[in-house]
C-alpha cells in the first residue's frame, strides 16, 4: 500500500507530466521540420517518447520516496538519469521512425512510374526538368531543397584567437511539383510538406557584413536582417533535374492525372534508401535501448 506522501507525489508528477506533454508537443510542432526529420522523429513521437520517459522516472522516484535523501546531490543525480532516459527514449522513437521509412522504401513495394495508381506507392527514377524551383542559397535548379543557417556565437570559444561556436537559427525547405521517370513514363511528385533526405550538400559561409545574393526566401531575408552583422554558415541540400531519386507517398488522382503527395524524398534508388534506413534504425535502436536500460538501472540503483 502506497503511503499518502507517495500518492501525493504521484498526483503532482501526473500533473507535471501532463503539462510537459502539452508543452513538448507544441514546441516540437513549432520546430523546423528538417531538424526533427534528421533523427527520424515527428512532433507526436518525440512527445510520446519524452512523456513516457518522464513518467517512468516519476514513478521510480515516487516508489522510492521513503528511502530518498532529497539533498542537492540526489536531485542532481536524479535529473542526470532522467535526461539520459528522455534522450534515449527519443532515440528509440527515432529508430521506429526509420523502421517505418525502411518498410515504405522496401523494393518489394516498388511500382513503375508509368503504372502508378491511387494508393500508397514507392517509386524511383530520374527527376526531369518539367518544373523546377530555384534553390535559395546557391541558386541551383531544384525540384526540392532543404536548408539551414548557423550563426557564429562570439561569446563562446573565442579565447586565444579561437573562432566562436555556431548555433542554428533557422531551417526550411521547399520545391516545385516535378516529374520522376524510370523509363516507363513520368509521374508527378508534389514536394509540399515533404520529408526530405537529400544529398548534394553545399555550404556557403559569409563574413559579418556580407549579404547573401538574391533571390532567396523570406525566411532567409529575416536571417540576413537579424544576423547580418555575424558570420553565417548556410548549408543547403538539393535534388535537381537529372538526379536519381526514390519517393514513397500517397498517390492521388487530380485533374485527370496521378500525383504523389505526402512524400518522403531521398537520393538514390529504393534499395539504397531501404538499406540506409535499416542501418539507421539499427543504430538508433541499439543506442536508444541501451541508454534506456542504463538510465533505468541508474534510477533504480544509484539514486
Amino acid at each position: 500500500m502506497l503511503s499518502p506522501s507517495t500518492l501525493s507525489l504521484l498526483v503532482v508528477a501526473a500533473v507535471f507530466v501532463s503539462v510537459f506533454a502539452a508543452f513538448a508537443y507544441y514546441q516540437s510542432a513549432a520546430a523546423d521540420a528538417p531538424r526533427l526529420y534528421r533523427y527520424g522523429l515527428t512532433p507526436r513521437w518525440t512527445t510520446v517518447a519524452s512523456v513516457l520517459a518522464l513518467a517512468a522516472a516519476a514513478v521510480v522516484a515516487a516508489v522510492r520516496l521513503d528511502t530518498l535523501a532529497l539533498d542537492r546531490r540526489t536531485v542532481a543525480v536524479l535529473a542526470l538519469w532522467t535526461l539520459l532516459l528522455v534522450a534515449s527514449a527519443n532515440g528509440v522513437a527515432g529508430a521506429a521512425g526509420f523502421v517505418r521509412r525502411w518498410r515504405a522504401f522496401h523494393p518489394a513495394s516498388a511500382v513503375p512510374t508509368g503504372a502508378v495508381s491511387p494508393g500508397p506507392v514507392a517509386v524511383s527514377g530520374t527527376a526531369t526538368d518539367e518544373a523546377v524551383a530555384r534553390a535559395p542559397v546557391t541558386g541551383r535548379d531544384a525540384c526540392c531543397f532543404v536548408w539551414r543557417v548557423t550563426v557564429e556565437d562570439p561569446y563562446v570559444g573565442t579565447e586565444m584567437g579561437e573562432t566562436g561556436d555556431f548555433r542554428e537559427v533557422a531551417a526550411g525547405q521547399g520545391g516545385s511539383t516535378f516529374a520522376l521517370d524510370d523509363g516507363s513514363g513520368p509521374v508527378r511528385i508534389d514536394p509540399a510538406g515533404a520529408r526530405l533526405d537529400l544529398a548534394g550538400e553545399r555550404t556557403v559561409e559569409l563574413p559579418a557584413g556580407d549579404a547573401l545574393p538574391r533571390p532567396h526566401t523570406d525566411a532567409i531575408s529575416d536571417v540576413e536582417f537579424d544576423h547580418g552583422d555575424s558570420v553565417r554558415r548556410y548549408t543547403e541540400r538539393v535534388a535537381g533535374p537529372g538526379d536519381s531519386l526514390a519517393v514513397a507517398g500517397e498517390a492521388v488522382r487530380r485533374d485527370g492525372r496521378v500525383l504523389v503527395t505526402d512524400v518522403i524524398v531521398t537520393t538514390g534508388s529504393l534499395s539504397l534508401a531501404a538499406e540506409r534506413y535499416r542501418a539507421r534504425a539499427l543504430l538508433y535502436g541499439v543506442a536508444g535501448l541501451g541508454g534506456v536500460l542504463v538510465a533505468l538501472w541508474g534510477l533504480l540503483v544509484t539514486v
